[in-house]
């Protein structure tokens, strides 16, 4: 059985999500190469089964809310484009996912496994502070919330560098469109990229 799952806060029948089948299965493919070997059930709003797999999974794993994001938005987006009318604020994001099944007493950790999830903008805060706020004002209090400090790669990398013995997920945290911490174009922190793990925040 899955112990992680892969949120779409968008229906299968609108079709403006699909990216997402081939993403998480390309995680469950690439399991065996990674240091958690973690295996992904993909949910999708209004799924005949989302409420009986999202309550299935057991206390201390995680939920990755899926979609792009840019920094300070509150909203996420079913693909790069960013199109305003197709994305979805905060609280529906949440909305969506308690409608599917998210119970108060569940205790574990909601990704949002968005780009620049974690981070500001000005005058704005950053997407995953907006759910974590909203989520706890809703009484879901048992839930750690984590946000990424930039883009983030949506596959599995094989390691290109000495040290790194499995695949990972990685961020660049110093990319050139992030706003508080941005480099200059063509410098070498443009395209420096590290673990995911070491560029969130937990909020």
């Amino acid at each position: 059985m899955a112990d992680r799952i892969a949120y779409v806060s968008w229906s299968r029948a609108s079709n403006l999500a699909s990216e997402y089948v081939a993403k998480v299965q390309s995680w469950n493919d690439d399991k065996d190469q990674t240091h958690g070997k973690h295996e992904y059930d993909l949910v999708f709003y209004q799924d005949a089964n989302a409420k009986p797999t999202i309550r299935a999974l057991q206390f201390g794993h995680r939920i990755y809310i899926k979609g792009h994001g840019q920094p300070g938005d509150h909203k996420i987006y079913p693909n790069n484009s960013c199109n305003n009318a197709e994305g979805l604020m905060y609280n529906d994001v949440c909305d969506h996912l308690i409608e599917s099944g998210l119970q108060k007493r569940w205790a574990g950790v909601i990704v949002c496994d968005n780009c620049y999830s974690a981070v500001p903008n000005t005058g704005m805060q950053a997407f995953a502070a907006k759910v974590s706020q909203y989520m706890r004002g809703k009484g879901y209090l048992l839930i750690s919330f984590i946000g990424y400090f930039g883009p983030a790669t949506s596959a599995y990398d094989v390691p290109d560098r000495a040290g790194h013995k499995y695949w990972h997920r990685e961020v660049r945290p110093f990319d050139e469109d992030m706003p508080l911490i941005g480099a200059k174009a063509g410098s070498n922190l443009e395209q420096w990229r590290i673990k995911s793990k070491w560029a969130q925040f937990r909020f």
